[in-house]
């Protein structure tokens, strides 16, 4: 289980608190840290979409004005290799699913 986000972020810290709370092994990414790679991205795309995975609200998307254009697949994973914060945070990727955001994250364990 991996866990991607920026170590300061208070969402990942919650994200995190659930996995251990849940007594879950995980390997957190600092993304800011450790980068992403385009692959990785792809994944969640496929395993999602775009429009699920990339973070309109960044400031990071703001800063590049991407608001006044057309941001599709190949765009975005050009982007995130030099802007790794274009992506909603925290994301889980639990085997083969992958989870947006903390209330996804939490729900995994809400049942």
């Amino acid at each position: 289980m991996k866990l991607y986000g920026i170590k300061n972020c208070s969402q990942v810290k919650k994200a995190k608190d659930c996995l251990i709370l849940n007594k879950e092994d995980y390997q957190e990414i600092d993304v800011r840290k450790d980068g992403l790679a385009k692959e990785i991205v792809k994944h969640w795309i496929d395993c999602r979409s775009l429009e699920e995975v990339l973070n309109k609200r960044s400031k990071v998307f703001k800063d590049l004005d991407l608001g006044s254009k057309v941001v599709d697949e190949t765009m975005f994973l050009d982007l995130i290799e030099k802007h790794p914060l274009l992506f909603k945070r925290p994301l889980l990727v639990k085997g083969d699913k992958v989870f947006v955001g903390l209330k996804e994250i939490e729900a995994i364990y809400s049942n």
